[in-house]
């Protein structure tokens, strides 16, 4: 029973875990949305459309990066989306964005993960864009990682599942169970058309947590009467 107890601890945790995408390059040379907004454990997943890159940079030196920063490698993406590169969140401090090939990211190839309150603008990152002579991401591809899966919706969920085959079927039954609650909240996408819909997907996100409260309170609610069964 403890064994499995674990296994839902581990299962609770990831319901409050939200997956966002993103559109690199998606029908022109922008991120979509470009504002993003995001707590920490959530995964940003990036698709694709053409070739593009996502490097991350301070907003002081934009399309420029530090030995530090993350770079998902230039990568030829297809009409499909594919490649997708994820990045997980770890903090809620600004990410700053963009694209290294050519002169995209001075073409307003660019994107923030939490965008602050004030002058540090995504505007104000792609107007000091204009001046730079070069983008310069890191040496080599590092930070997240790169899938030419589609999606990777209920990946974790069966694998939680799969590591208690060796319990009794009671409790095959609540982990098996709790899995399928999980699933229907495991994954919210937020998507844009255009740079302009970025407020919209903001907004999006917000009732997404909400919605995800309630599922936790649901969740929680078939854990105990699951419990109650196999004891």
């Amino acid at each position: 029973m403890q064994f499995t107890l674990v296994n839902v601890l581990a299962l609770a945790a990831a319901v409050m875990a939200e997956t966002i995408t993103v559109d690199v390059g998606k029908g022109g040379l922008h991120f979509s949305p470009e504002k993003i907004s995001a707590q920490k454990g959530d995964e940003i997943v990036f698709h694709f459309y053409s070739t593009h890159s996502v490097a991350t940079s301070s907003f002081s030196d934009p399309c420029v990066s530090g030995a530090d920063d993350v770079f998902s490698g230039v990568q030829l993406g297809t009409d499909a989306g594919t490649p997708i590169w994820t990045l997980s969140v770890t903090d809620a401090t600004p990410i700053w964005l963009y694209c290294s090939v050519g002169k995209h990211c001075q073409n307003g190839m660019a994107a923030v993960i939490n965008e602050p309150s004030g002058n540090q603008t995504i505007d104000a990152y792609k107007e000091a864009a204009v001046n730079v002579e070069a983008a310069k991401p890191p040496a080599e591809a590092q930070g997240g990682s790169v899938s030419t899966e589609t999606g990777a919706s209920g990946s974790a969920a069966p694998s939680a599942t799969a590591s208690a085959s060796g319990n009794s079927t009671k409790n095959q039954t609540m982990t098996t169970t709790a899995t399928s609650v999980l699933q229907t909240s495991h994954t919210t996408t937020v998507t844009s058309t255009s740079a302009s819909s970025s407020g919209t997907a903001a907004g999006k996100s917000a009732a997404n947590k909400q919605d995800q409260m309630s599922y936790v309170l649901q969740f929680l609610t078939v854990v105990g009467g699951l419990a109650a069964f196999v004891i």
